[in-house]
């Protein structure tokens, strides 16, 4: 895994711009690196579907051209993402199918069962 800035943040802002949304995050937790408590990401004004893909569980995330993203007309990747969701976020360019991957809520805790956020951790030699 290349990553070198790897976190799990928050949604806490969304402002709509003339090419879409800029989504504003709070870091909640640094999985690889370090930096900015807060950045922001420029993607699109659509609403994001509301998926987990079962913590993760579910096959189709796993298989070859899994994750919620996905590349549009212009082949680049417009994330969209809901206020207040948390988000494991493969931070900077270029995104992938798998950069923005909303984690569960367990009362009211990030879902550390979510089996996508252990395997990012496992793989960047997090316990």
């Amino acid at each position: 895994m290349l990553a070198t800035q790897v976190v799990v943040a928050k949604v806490i802002g969304k402002k709509t711009t003339d090419d879409g949304t800029e989504n504003e995050f709070l870091v909640q937790k640094w999985v690889a690196g370090s930096g900015r408590d807060f950045f922001t990401v420029s993607g699109s004004d659509h609403d994001d579907q509301d998926s987990s893909f079962h913590h993760h569980e579910d096959q189709a995330f796993w298989r070859h051209g899994g994750g919620k993203l996905f590349n549009d007309t212009d082949c680049e990747i417009h994330p969209s993402f809901i206020l207040g969701a948390s988000y494991l976020a493969f931070v900077g360019q270029p995104f992938n199918r798998r950069s923005f991957e909303k984690l569960d809520i367990v009362d009211g805790q990030i879902d550390a069962r979510d089996m996508w956020l252990q395997y990012v951790e496992r793989k960047l030699g997090k316990p």
